[in-house]
């Protein structure tokens, strides 16, 4: 999972500031400390560890280009640090060369890179987004753009693609997503002012300049390819039978509260969920709501406004971007960090107000547990502030399975919950529960842990998404794609 955004001028007009200062509206998605955010003008890749902030300030004040692509990595394939697998990702092969900004995962990726390798092609990264690259060269070198492109997507089966990318020889621009719709991706065309973007979330490009009018901004569809160049703007489709997968996990936590997705916006989403887990947990007496800021402010409102109990936002995150000692980054987001030490450093550093819960019992809603790292850094907060009893309630399901289509927690051994295996969602509330409270040390106990259905999950947010990772319509092998089955021997290979 990553922040991609790609910008065409019809008219010569510089396009390098729209792209930089959306990539920066897309920090949610990636550029955390060390994990590399990068910018091409079409002529070259620029990259930088640094923070995304002062690499496209920086930026823009030295390209000038009417062409241009950028990515924030937030690293789920290869090495996890450092500037070489940042996107974009130039690849070459059979004298073609393309600047890549990939976000999603391919999950047959170790498979595919033994097969382009037999082709020919030499890896230079261990990122996904390379091999990607060169099957996108080596299709488009036989086929051309516009149809090599097709092939490409049509080919690709259940792999995670959402995707901007530049080629510098013919000055054009494609974007595109796979077939089921893992990762999203919306578009900008105007066509009067003859400017058009791309960009992983709508409010990216709405938030680049009040002038955009947001009636011009749509998604691109799954399995869509968007071909721009001298010669206008070109849409084309792929023969289509795949059943939509859209990541859950967006609306829950990666999403800014602002985007909208598959037409529901984010926050709204987030509310309605919170008003969920109330229908699905009720209980009496006093309590007062709490967030985990801030991907579980929302889900808390409609859990206050459902039960009628007061919300105060009592562990905010610092506002502003506070350096610490260790390095980490008060305005970074723990689940996205490289490790375990930069995960736990940052789930801590919250802002306490105490007042406003001390003595009571606190309803803790979270938009997710993976680790259990952010629990038990606030229930520390909590009895730290002197809060009298707690329970926790999450707008998300029990994570069961690793996810191999663009979120970091690859291996069940990361999960919390990777020792509760009855399938049920009473089971794993109680195991939760117990799991808690046997690693905190202190005298704040949770009552009781209550996790959101995947039925409820999929009732609210609409249908057609993904929930491998809940357990839901997988069997825990990766389905090959055709054209990779004669060289594995195999339709499928374990993980």
């Amino acid at each position: 999972m990553c922040g991609i955004v790609g910008a065409y001028s019809f008219k010569g007009e510089n396009v390098v500031p729209f792209v930089s200062v959306g990539s920066e509206f897309l920090q949610n998605r990636g550029g955390m400390q060390n994990q590399g955010v990068g910018i091409s003008d079409g002529i070259e890749v620029q990259r930088s560890i640094g923070r995304p902030s002062q690499f496209f300030s920086y930026q823009m004040g030295r390209l000038a280009s009417p062409i241009a692509n950028a990515g924030l990595r937030y690293a789920t394939e290869g090495e996890r640090v450092g500037e070489k697998n940042t996107p974009p990702v130039d690849v070459t092969y059979r004298d073609h060369i393309v600047h890549l900004a990939h976000n999603g995962n391919i999950p047959y990726e170790p498979v595919l890179r033994a097969w382009l390798e037999r082709q020919g092609y030499q890896h230079t990264r261990t990122t996904d987004t390379e091999s990607l690259g060169a099957l996108l060269l080596k299709e488009v070198s036989d086929y051309g753009i516009p149809e090599g492109m097709q092939r490409l997507v049509g080919s690709l089966g259940d792999a995670a693609c959402s995707a901007v990318a530049l080629f510098p020889k013919e000055n054009t621009l494609v974007a595109f997503r796979d077939q089921q719709g893992y990762r999203p991706l919306s578009m900008y065309w105007d066509e009067s002012r003859g400017l058009c973007l791309f960009a992983s979330e709508d409010s990216a490009i709405q938030n680049i300049s009040p002038e955009f009018d947001g009636s011009k901004i749509r998604d691109v569809e799954r399995g869509e390819i968007v071909v721009v160049n001298k010669d206008g703007v070109g849409s084309y489709k792929t023969t289509n039978n795949r059943p939509e997968t859209f990541c859950s996990f967006e609306h829950i936590y990666f999403g800014r509260p602002d985007t909208s997705l598959r037409g529901l916006n984010v926050a709204i989403a987030r509310f309605r969920l919170g008003e969920r887990l109330w229908h699905r947990y009720q209980s009496d007496g006093d309590f007062v709501v709490v967030p985990d800021s801030e991907s579980g402010d929302y889900a808390a409102m409609g859990y206050s406004m459902a039960s009628g109990r007061p919300y105060f936002k009592a562990l905010p995150k610092e506002r502003y971007p506070i350096i610490f000692p260790d390095g980490m980054s008060s305005g970074q987001r723990s689940f996205m960090m490289s490790n375990d030490a930069e995960r736990k450093s940052v789930a801590r550093n919250r802002l306490r107000l105490g007042d406003f819960i001390k003595g009571k019992r606190v309803k803790s809603i979270m938009d997710s547990n993976v680790r259990g790292t952010t629990v038990l850094a606030n229930l520390q907060n909590f009895e730290d502030m002197g809060v009298e009893a707690a329970d926790v309630l999450v707008t998300y399901g029990p994570l069961r399975s690793a996810c191999h289509w663009g979120i970091d927690y690859r291996g069940i051994n990361e999960l919390s919950l990777k020792d509760e295996n009855t399938g049920s969602i009473g089971a794993a509330n109680e195991f939760m529960k117990n799991w808690v409270n046997e690693r905190h040390p202190g005298r704040l106990k949770i009552d009781s842990w209550g996790y959101m259905p995947p039925e409820d999950l999929n009732e609210v947010l609409g249908g057609g998404i993904c929930m491998k990772c809940l357990g839901v319509d997988f069997d825990g092998r990766i389905h090959l794609p055709e054209f990779l089955v004669e060289f594995y021997r195999s339709k499928e290979m374990s993980v």
